[in-house]
């Protein structure tokens, strides 16, 4: 016989608590991946509504729905409740049809309750969802302040984080579960690859070449150069990562990169890259309107390799073969340097 204990049901949220990341955030992306031309629907979608909004986001095809990060100390609690005979529901703002292909990744949930074109299902929306289907004593399981009436009237609470001061007037919460750390430093480190700044060196030969590393006007601009270039290239980093985290999810080290590991969030990704970006054309400006013209060029080139030119056998080759040759140039043309044919042969 089943415990009147093990018969109140245990409700989680799914995201940022059985996954890692948000999933609305995600189509998001793939949506302005596919539909490129289609952004401008999008304000219009809201003014109807967030509900409408997501319904219409959430028609993307995402075929990594299943491989997306899950946080393990949920997911095994839900699953131990779940053998001792508790119904698991999983309630979300993510659209229910969504929501009900990820269950099919976790056999222990046995009700998914989920967003609707009329209906954004989060805050107090969930609890009178709860309440519809007379689920008036439960445990609860999210990460967000969005759900505290939720957590208000749940039995037992269990919060994905660390204490934060919206949850501290709460009686009933009796766990914290671990979480992966959001947007660390180590984290930003590898979505930018400062490594991979030293290509920018190449801006520096035609200034050694031609022996005017003495001159500190000149070597200036190519120090500016440089660093315009390292946060132009950080800022492509990040958008190629934003775009291609799904096809990442399915490769044996990519898998690991901070964003389809939902190690940095999405709206987080964006706004460094964009930080990044203005920083580089902020230089570049500074410096001279070549600099700047070379920077768009760089970005739009790189811009039309992921999204076009690398598919092509040899064609893809000389297209990054080109993104060296521009640094290059940079380093005669923005300081007024001459470069020499023979450097442009061996080049």
């Amino acid at each position: 016989m089943i415990s009147t204990e093990e018969q109140i049901p245990l409700v989680v949220d799914l995201d940022n608590t059985l996954l890692e990341i948000d999933c609305f955030h995600e189509y998001i992306v793939l949506f302005v991946k596919k539909y490129p031309f289609s952004i401008w629907k999008l304000p219009f979608w809201l003014l109807k509504g967030k509900a409408h909004l997501k319904a219409k986001v959430f028609e993307v095809p995402l075929s990594h729905i299943e491989d997306c990060p899950v946080n393990a100390d949920v997911a095994q609690f839900c699953s131990n409740a779940h053998d001792r005979g508790v119904t698991v529901i999983l309630i979300t703002g993510t659209a229910e049809l969504i929501a009900s292909k990820i269950k099919n990744k976790f056999p222990w949930i046995s009700q998914v309750i989920g967003s609707s074109s009329k209906t954004n299902m989060v805050g107090s929306k969930k609890l009178a969802a709860l309440d519809s289907q007379d689920i008036t004593c439960f445990d609860f399981i999210s990460d967000h302040k969005r759900d505290l009436p939720v957590f208000q009237k749940a039995r037992k609470a269990y919060i994905v984080g660390k204490p934060a001061p919206w949850a501290s007037h709460l009686t009933n919460i009796v766990f914290y579960f671990s979480f992966n750390k959001k947007n660390s430093l180590r984290s930003i480190f590898k979505l930018i690859r400062p490594y991979q700044w030293v290509k920018n060196s190449l801006i520096l030969v035609p200034l050694i070449l031609a022996h005017r590393f003495s001159e500190p006007h000149t070597a200036h601009i190519v120090a500016l150069s440089i660093l315009a270039f390292s946060a132009i290239a950080s800022s492509v980093y990040i958008s190629n990562d934003l775009l291609d985290f799904e096809n990442d999810r399915h490769h044996p080290s990519k898998k690991n990169r901070p964003i389809p590991a939902g190690l940095i969030s999405i709206p987080f990704a964006l706004g460094l890259g964009i930080l990044f970006f203005a920083i580089g054309i902020g230089i570049g400006g500074c410096v001279s309107k070549k600099l700047t013209v070379i920077l768009l060029v760089y970005v739009l080139l790189n811009s039309a390799y992921s999204t076009f030119f690398k598919k092509i056998p040899i064609v893809d080759i000389f297209v990054l073969s080109s993104f060296y040759i521009i640094r290059l140039f940079t380093g005669g043309l923005v300081p007024g340097i001459e470069i020499s044919n023979w450097l442009l042969v061996y080049s």
